[in-house]
């Protein structure tokens, strides 16, 4: 029996007030309303210990987000949000002083909703390692993997023609420019989501989590 993710339950409940979230949001860390919102959403900085068997080297998420702040300089009307993962050991003050500094319209946030940030932005930039890539198909947010680990895809968005995926600097500015202003590939992306929602997520209704019991309940009782 497929039951669908129970954490789903709690993304379909938020989407009735999600966007006044996401204004809220936004307004917190001082966005610009007016801006469309590209977020990046890496792995680990630090404390990559746990993930050293799968990347080639430490600073491979530096290397992700120098790539990212190299391919917004070609949209200057865009601004980027970094979303650092919430237990991530990096300080957001000294990140922002030491990486961000002298990039306009770069910002960089850690203790913020996630789900109100994907649901304010106008496109979603994953790395290999984020499990938040789904949750952006699921708020129907156009989406880029960036691979600068030149390993296998751990979910196939790319490959399922939801997502654009890019290697390097060239690759992510011309996926960029291909979701803001090529009208056929934004239209094609959005079609094929529901399909892989499904086929990744079962039914995202909020009743996963009724699901998941009423099948304990008849094993109980098949054992019974």
């Amino acid at each position: 029996m497929v039951t669908g993710k129970p954490a789903h339950d709690t993304l379909y409940r938020m989407r009735l007030n999600l966007r006044e979230r996401a204004v809220n949001d936004v307004m917190k860390i001082r966005l610009d309303p007016d801006k469309k919102i590209v977020l990046f959403i890496p792995s680990y900085f630090k404390d990559l210990r746990y993930l050293f068997s799968v990347f080639y080297r430490g600073d491979m998420e530096y290397m992700s987000l120098d790539s990212v702040l190299k391919a917004m300089n070609n949209f200057p009307g865009k601004q980027l949000l970094v979303k650092i993962h919430p237990y991530d050991s990096i300080d957001v003050n000294t990140f922002i002083v030491n990486r961000l500094k002298g990039y306009r319209n770069a910002y960089a946030v850690k203790d913020a909703d996630i789900l109100s940030l994907i649901d304010a932005s106008a496109l979603v930039i994953v790395s290999l390692f984020s499990s938040s890539a789904l949750d952006a198909l699921i708020l129907d947010k156009p989406l880029i993997t960036l691979n600068m680990h030149r390993r296998e895809d751990l979910v196939p968005f790319a490959a399922n023609g939801v997502a654009l995926k890019a290697t390097n600097t060239e690759e992510l500015s011309q996926a960029m420019k291909s979701v803001f202003e090529d009208k056929e590939v934004a239209a094609a992306l959005g079609r094929r989501r529901k399909q892989f929602i499904y086929d990744y997520a079962y039914k995202v209704d909020g009743r996963a989590t009724e699901r998941v019991w009423n099948l304990i309940d008849e094993l109980c009782n098949g054992v019974n």
